[in-house]
């Protein structure tokens, strides 16, 4: 859905210092004034940090840091990274839906 909405979505033209190139602002903040592409993009990126939070951790676990006493602590460095990562990505298309 990412690559058809903005790879081969509407083409904006736009012109800055003389270059004409493609306007994604204009293709960013018309796609995020609709609530359902929101939502849905935020519920994608929920389920995005799940999936580094736990392909973080499995990552450690796999090389061989399975230890009772680094284990939670590499568990919660994985679901922080995850956060940082889904809480980032989620920013952009609300921060357009409230305030454009």
């Amino acid at each position: 859905l990412h690559l058809i909405t903005f790879k081969y979505g509407p083409h904006y033209d736009t012109t800055v210092n003389g270059v004409v190139m493609r306007d994604l602002f204009r293709l960013v903040v018309e796609v995020f004034q609709s609530p359902a592409y929101v939502i849905g993009y935020t519920i994608s990126m929920i389920v995005i940090a799940v999936h580094l939070s736990h392909g973080v951790s499995s990552s450690f676990q796999s090389l061989g840091f399975h230890h009772p006493d680094h284990t939670p602590k590499l568990r919660t460095l994985s679901v922080i990274y995850g956060l940082l990562i889904g809480l980032g990505f989620m920013s952009q298309p609300i921060y357009v839906y409230l305030f454009h």
